[in-house]
Protein backbone atom coordinates (compact mmCIF):
# COMPACT_ATOMS: atom_id res chain seq x y z
CA UNK A 1 0.00 0.00 0.00
CA UNK A 2 1.22 3.45 -1.10
CA UNK A 3 0.01 5.70 1.48
CA UNK A 4 -2.36 5.41 4.08
CA UNK A 5 -5.57 5.32 4.03
CA UNK A 6 -7.45 7.62 6.91
CA UNK A 7 -11.11 7.59 6.94
CA UNK A 8 -13.85 8.87 9.47
CA UNK A 9 -16.65 6.98 10.80
CA UNK A 10 -19.67 8.38 12.59
CA UNK A 11 -22.17 4.70 12.73
CA UNK A 12 -25.41 4.67 11.81
CA UNK A 13 -27.96 2.27 13.55
CA UNK A 14 -30.14 1.70 10.30
CA UNK A 15 -26.41 0.60 8.64
CA UNK A 16 -25.16 -1.34 11.77
CA UNK A 17 -28.46 -3.42 11.92
CA UNK A 18 -28.25 -4.16 8.07
CA UNK A 19 -24.43 -5.39 9.01
CA UNK A 20 -25.34 -7.66 11.62
CA UNK A 21 -28.46 -8.93 9.93
CA UNK A 22 -26.17 -9.84 6.85
CA UNK A 23 -23.19 -11.11 8.77
CA UNK A 24 -25.45 -13.21 11.23
CA UNK A 25 -25.82 -16.62 8.86
CA UNK A 26 -21.31 -16.22 8.24
CA UNK A 27 -21.58 -15.94 11.76
CA UNK A 28 -23.71 -18.86 12.49
CA UNK A 29 -22.28 -21.22 10.15
CA UNK A 30 -18.54 -20.49 11.50
CA UNK A 31 -20.24 -21.74 14.87
CA UNK A 32 -21.43 -24.71 13.47
CA UNK A 33 -25.50 -23.87 13.73
CA UNK A 34 -27.96 -23.70 10.71
CA UNK A 35 -28.13 -20.22 9.32
CA UNK A 36 -30.32 -20.36 6.79
CA UNK A 37 -33.01 -19.52 6.71
CA UNK A 38 -32.52 -17.00 10.08
CA UNK A 39 -35.14 -18.17 12.95
CA UNK A 40 -37.08 -16.28 14.73
CA UNK A 41 -35.14 -16.07 17.62
CA UNK A 42 -32.55 -14.34 15.31
CA UNK A 43 -34.82 -12.22 14.31
CA UNK A 44 -35.69 -11.06 17.38
CA UNK A 45 -32.34 -10.37 18.28
CA UNK A 46 -31.79 -8.19 15.67
CA UNK A 47 -34.49 -5.79 16.98
CA UNK A 48 -34.64 -6.12 20.27
CA UNK A 49 -30.73 -6.81 21.86
CA UNK A 50 -28.84 -5.41 18.60
CA UNK A 51 -29.88 -1.44 19.10
CA UNK A 52 -29.12 -1.26 22.14
CA UNK A 53 -25.79 -2.89 22.18
CA UNK A 54 -25.70 -0.50 19.28
CA UNK A 55 -26.19 2.81 21.02
CA UNK A 56 -23.92 1.60 24.05
CA UNK A 57 -21.12 1.01 21.62
CA UNK A 58 -21.76 4.45 20.21
CA UNK A 59 -21.60 6.55 23.59
CA UNK A 60 -18.39 4.25 24.85
CA UNK A 61 -16.60 4.44 21.70
CA UNK A 62 -18.22 7.22 19.35
CA UNK A 63 -16.64 9.09 16.36
CA UNK A 64 -14.00 6.68 15.11
CA UNK A 65 -10.62 7.66 12.41
CA UNK A 66 -9.22 4.71 11.17
CA UNK A 67 -6.54 4.87 9.41
CA UNK A 68 -4.99 1.60 7.14
CA UNK A 69 -1.90 1.34 6.57
CA UNK A 70 1.39 -1.23 5.84
CA UNK A 71 1.02 -2.16 9.36
CA UNK A 72 -1.85 -2.63 9.87
CA UNK A 73 -5.30 -0.69 10.77
CA UNK A 74 -5.74 1.99 13.94
CA UNK A 75 -8.78 3.26 14.95
CA UNK A 76 -8.57 6.16 16.99
CA UNK A 77 -11.96 7.14 19.24
CA UNK A 78 -12.70 8.62 22.37
CA UNK A 79 -10.99 5.15 24.28
CA UNK A 80 -7.83 5.87 22.84
CA UNK A 81 -6.49 3.95 20.29
CA UNK A 82 -5.92 0.51 19.11
CA UNK A 83 -3.78 -1.13 16.60
CA UNK A 84 -5.00 -4.15 14.81
CA UNK A 85 -1.71 -5.81 12.39
CA UNK A 86 -2.24 -7.43 9.35
CA UNK A 87 -1.59 -10.87 10.98
CA UNK A 88 -4.10 -10.42 13.25
CA UNK A 89 -7.05 -9.70 11.09
CA UNK A 90 -8.39 -13.58 9.91
CA UNK A 91 -10.64 -11.86 7.15
CA UNK A 92 -12.01 -9.21 5.71
CA UNK A 93 -15.65 -9.60 4.29
CA UNK A 94 -17.56 -7.33 2.02
CA UNK A 95 -21.29 -6.43 2.51
CA UNK A 96 -24.00 -4.68 1.39
CA UNK A 97 -22.95 -1.59 2.97
CA UNK A 98 -19.73 -1.72 4.64
CA UNK A 99 -16.34 -3.90 4.70
CA UNK A 100 -16.14 -6.05 7.75
CA UNK A 101 -12.13 -6.30 9.22
CA UNK A 102 -12.55 -9.77 11.51
CA UNK A 103 -10.11 -10.62 14.04
CA UNK A 104 -9.57 -12.75 17.12
CA UNK A 105 -11.48 -10.66 19.13
CA UNK A 106 -13.81 -8.89 17.51
CA UNK A 107 -14.46 -6.73 13.76
CA UNK A 108 -13.86 -3.37 12.62
CA UNK A 109 -16.84 -2.67 10.36
CA UNK A 110 -15.97 0.59 7.46
CA UNK A 111 -18.78 1.45 5.65
CA UNK A 112 -18.43 2.16 1.93
CA UNK A 113 -19.48 5.70 2.45
CA UNK A 114 -16.95 6.62 4.49
CA UNK A 115 -14.18 5.93 1.58
CA UNK A 116 -13.49 8.10 -1.68
CA UNK A 117 -13.69 6.17 -4.95
CA UNK A 118 -9.98 6.05 -4.85
CA UNK A 119 -9.30 4.94 -1.50
CA UNK A 120 -11.82 2.45 -1.87
CA UNK A 121 -10.10 0.95 -5.03
CA UNK A 122 -7.02 1.04 -3.45
CA UNK A 123 -8.33 -1.27 -0.45
CA UNK A 124 -10.25 -3.60 -2.29
CA UNK A 125 -7.27 -3.84 -4.76
CA UNK A 126 -5.02 -4.62 -1.32
CA UNK A 127 -7.47 -7.58 -0.62
CA UNK A 128 -7.36 -9.16 -3.71
CA UNK A 129 -3.83 -8.97 -3.41
CA UNK A 130 -3.37 -10.48 0.11
CA UNK A 131 -5.86 -12.78 -0.20
CA UNK A 132 -7.55 -11.73 2.91
CA UNK A 133 -10.79 -11.47 1.29
CA UNK A 134 -13.78 -14.21 2.94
Amino acid sequence: MERPIQISVRYHLREYLELVREHLPTALRERGKKSDPIGLGNRLMLVVLVPPIFLFKKWRVGDCLFEVGADGITRRSRRGQLHVSWRDITAIRRYGNAYLVVTKRGALPLPYRCFSAVERKHFDHWIAKTCMAA
